[in-house]
């Protein structure tokens, strides 16, 4: 007895083959994935600026805080003029 061969369906028409899809879809990954790499590249060179000038500013308006400090002993408590 013969053995039973489906005939290949042909696309409709104006759709996309399933290879085709399957392109789009992984470029659409990889553009995807490129933009979060990119959104997290900033993010870190963000974080890794900030903290130092977030250190730097601190002890700058630490510096002028004991400069402008009148009659406080230094290094020492003061009792709050209350």
């Amino acid at each position: 007895m013969g053995e039973l061969v489906e005939a290949p369906m042909k696309p409709e028409s104006g759709a996309a083959s399933p290879d085709a899809r399957r392109g789009l879809t992984g470029v659409l990954d990889t553009v995807l994935f490129l933009a979060i790499l990119g959104f997290s590249a900033v993010a870190l060179l963000a974080l890794a600026l900030a903290a130092p000038l977030a250190i730097a500013a601190t002890a700058v308006a630490g510096a002028l805080s004991a400069l402008t400090a009148r009659g406080a002993k230094r290094g020492g408590w003061r009792i709050a003029g209350v």
